[in-house]
């Protein structure tokens, strides 16, 4: 059993890690400096600080994004949870239900295998790209699942379809942590990394099928409903994007620096390599 999970919570990114090596390469021009390992610590603290902040900086637009969001996500509940329940309920053992299964560890450690194949990818081929990747979707990961999801689980306090008190049953700061869905803010956050980072639509369409899947697996469990996993794909997506944004600015704001670090891996050994402009 635990032979079996460990192999199925590695088919994301096998898929993942396969397309992206297919894909290629970014041009130049397109192409932002990497961060100095050094920096890693500060570009995190930078994104968390921004990412918990970011609502003190919308304007107009953001706020009816926001608006829109949540009118999706309270439509949902109001008038899908209910069936998409039932139907998730009544196909269970199929053919999609198993599929789906297979990747709902891309929501929790599956994830993290993810970030860290992109690591060691980049760090093999010196591919910046995919370093960037990894860092990126790290740093969403802990602003979205780390931080933002969990607030909104404790403060909207409502029961999972397991407990059968219905869909409309909330209760504020209680120990009922429905909404929304960690596995699908989780797997959206490192999706929605992956596809800003790669111009190619298969790697997007890899990265969003796989956290789809991961809403509808937690859907069959009967853990999360429908607007549950809606609700984690909007926070995942948005922080996600935010933090390539933000962290491409602070990479060319990087770039200038006299002294950089930067993790080397060589025929025959591994070190950290040190680069000096004069």
């Amino acid at each position: 059993m635990k032979a079996e999970g460990i192999r199925t919570g590695l088919t994301g990114l096998t898929v993942l890690l396969a397309l992206e090596c297919a894909a290629p390469p970014a041009r130049a021009g397109d192409a932002t400096p990497p961060a100095p390992v050094r920096g890693y610590p500060a570009l995190w603290w930078d994104d968390v600080a921004y990412g918990v902040t970011e609502p003190t900086r919308w304007d107009g637009q953001d706020w009816l994004y926001a608006s829109v969001d949540a009118a999706a996500i309270v439509g949902t509940a109001a008038f899908l949870d209910r069936p998409l329940r039932n139907w998730s309920q009544r196909n269970k053992g199929s053919s999609f239900e198993k599929t789906a299964n297979h990747f709902e560890t891309f929501g929790t450690t599956g994830s993290l295998a993810v970030i860290g194949g992109f690591y060691l990818e980049g760090a093999l081929r010196h591919d910046p790209q995919a370093e960037d990747t990894a860092v990126d979707a790290l740093a969403a990961s802990i602003v979205a699942s780390g931080i933002i999801t969990p607030v909104f689980k404790r403060v909207a306090g409502r029961s999972r379809p397991e407990a059968h008190q219905g869909v409309s049953h909330f209760r504020p700061f209680s120990s009922a942590q429905s909404l929304p869905s960690g596995h699908a803010t989780q797997a959206f956050a490192v999706a929605s990394v992956i596809a800003a980072r790669y111009d190619n639509p298969w790697v997007d369409g890899a990265a969003y099928a796989a956290a789809g899947l991961v809403g509808l697996a937690r859907m069959d469990h009967n853990a999360h409903f429908a607007s549950d996993v809606l609700a984690g794909a909007i926070i995942g997506t948005t922080v996600g994007r935010a933090v390539v944004r933000l962290n491409d600015r602070k990479r060319i704001e990087w770039a200038g620096g006299p002294v950089t670090f930067a993790p080397w891996i060589g025929p025959r050994g591994a070190g950290l390599g040190v680069s000096l402009d004069y």
